[in-house]
């Protein structure tokens, strides 16, 4: 049985900007019949943190990326990296590292960096993983790699606002959608409109409460949940952390805390030194 993922806002504006690279390097260069199939698949977020930042399932042509503690280019750059699987097989009905996975890969870092949903930095500073080396093996030194100049058409914002529930009536009114991922109302919005949403914004919300995201400036503001158990022997210290005892309904017995996906590694470094802990990471 394949297991079911929820789709979130946040994923699906991912997914069309990863389609919209598979058009930008292979419409002039394969069928239209093959370009089409490169822009099937599936396409979602999934939190679970471990080795395995993302994976491609070429039976189903079903991506899902699983890590969100890395910066926001490091997630784009596993993005386009599980796309060029799915791109890879679609080519030559398998897919793995080798040379022509990473010709792939490579065709689709220069769309991306044509389009700025990525940089040359963003991928240098890559270094949990080999691709970078096996990268620059075969293309040369990435700060040396040539991009082509591409006429940017005017591209539209990201509104990302985070709402109590008395207010959230107000984003509903101006048409802001709800990614449950991010925990986050979001609206895309044409570049000259932007103002006039956040004259609206200031209304009712904060400043802190509401950012625009350019394709350039994306970010996952994800909330992850630390559930642990054996914590008795070091409650006095959970406590310190921020942690509470069975709370947010993550079961009996356990020390809980709400943090930022991306203070999970520094998280993770300070549990490591208390022995005995058993931790979960949820997204609720």
């Amino acid at each position: 049985m394949i297991k079911e993922i929820p789709i979130s806002y946040s994923s699906e504006r991912i997914r069309k900007l990863l389609k919209e690279l598979v058009v930008l390097t292979y419409a002039e260069k394969e069928s239209k019949e093959v370009v089409e199939k490169m822009q099937q698949f599936w396409f979602y977020f999934e939190v679970k943190e471990g080795k395995i930042a993302g994976v491609y399932q070429s039976d189903i042509h079903r991506i899902i990326i699983k890590i969100f503690s890395r910066p926001a280019g490091h997630i784009l750059v596993c993005c386009i990296h599980e796309l060029a699987h799915h791109v890879d097989f679609i080519i030559r009905n398998e897919t793995r590292h080798d040379h022509s996975f990473y010709q792939v890969f490579y065709d689709l870092l220069i769309s991306a960096m044509r389009i700025n949903l990525i940089s040359k930095e963003q991928l240098l500073a890559v270094h949990d993983t080999k691709d970078v080396e096996n990268l620059q093996k075969r293309h040369g030194y990435i700060s040396s790699w040539e991009i082509p100049a591409l006429k940017q058409k005017k591209r539209k914002a990201w509104i990302k606002c985070r709402s109590s529930l008395e207010k959230k009536e107000y984003l509903k009114k101006a048409k802001y959608q709800y990614s449950w991922f991010e925990k986050a109302w979001f609206k895309e919005v044409p570049a000259e409109q932007i103002q006039v949403e956040i004259d609206y914004l200031k209304r009712y919300f904060k400043d802190k409460e509401f950012q625009v995201e350019t394709i350039d400036t994306i970010k996952f503001s994800v909330m992850y949940y630390v559930s642990l158990r054996n914590g008795r022997i070091h409650r006095e210290l959970l406590k310190e952390r921020g942690y509470y005892y069975e709370a947010y309904d993550l079961g009996k017995f356990t020390w809980n805390k709400i943090i930022n996906a991306s203070d999970w590694q520094k998280e993770k470094e300070a549990l490591n030194q208390l022995i005995g802990l058993k931790t979960r990471i949820l997204l609720r």
